[in-house]
């Protein structure tokens, strides 16, 4: 799916890929809203949603599914994440969800990768939609990506229904990819990405954290957005 793109990527992959499928939107309408319409438009068994910014090494998608065949209480298999310009370098391997404050951890992020995980199969109480591989059976289950999100917090909304529902997310240790560091929202004060992450967490907390919003309403609105804002006003 291509969201409105204006740098002529679209025609290019059209050129160069002719048996490719391709969803082209005249404007920007959101990555769930894209998400959602090529789920609806693909088919077979299982459904690897993957952003435009990453590399998937050869052997990523067949360890991935191998993970997600061998259990069908496993609703989701992701892998790790590096940086494309730091290969070295962690981006993430799923999140711990802190329900409280909507804040995702993510353990051992930014940091020199030493095989810690090698081998191993981590369940996480969410990953990242970058790289995400489902059977249809769930979509058809839990439901597409809520498209009033727009950007940001879809993923972990997903997630969190998904495990409401009793099935595991695996992040596959020996599984990686490369994720672009820079791009257009990549600086944390980047106005859109500061309105859209903020907007994306209020949503989420709104809809998952219950009686839990009598703490983080006041906490959020009175202290935490404050003091960010002061600091990127400086």
């Amino acid at each position: 799916a291509d969201n409105g793109s204006i740098d002529g990527s679209a025609e290019e992959i059209k050129k160069k890929f002719p048996d490719v499928i391709m969803i082209e939107n005249k404007d920007n309408l959101g990555s769930p809203v894209a998400i959602n319409d090529c789920i609806l438009k693909s088919k077979g068994e299982f459904v690897f949603r993957l952003d435009d910014d990453i590399i998937v090494t050869p052997d990523t998608i067949e360890k991935m599914l191998k993970v997600l065949k061998s259990d069908p209480k496993i609703g989701a298999a992701s892998c790790l994440y590096f940086y494309t310009e730091e290969p070295d370098v962690l981006r993430t391997a799923g999140f711990h969800l802190n329900m409280w404050t909507g804040k995702t951890d993510s353990p051992g992020r930014d940091k020199v990768y030493k095989d810690e995980l090698k081998g191993k199969l981590v369940e996480r109480d969410a990953v990242g939609g970058g790289s995400l591989l489902v059977r249809r059976s769930t979509f058809d289950e839990i439901g597409l990506f809520d498209e009033s999100y727009f950007l940001t917090y879809e993923d972990v909304d997903w997630c969190v229904r998904l495990r409401k529902k009793g099935y595991k997310i695996i992040v596959v240790g020996d599984a990686k990819l490369y994720h672009k560091r820079l791009g257009g929202l990549a600086l944390k004060e980047n106005p859109k990405r500061v309105y859209l992450g903020t907007r994306g967490l209020v949503l989420f907390m709104k809809k998952q954290a219950g009686l839990r919003n009598l703490f983080f309403i006041p906490m959020f609105f009175l202290i935490y957005y404050p003091i960010k804002f002061v600091k990127l006003f400086i």
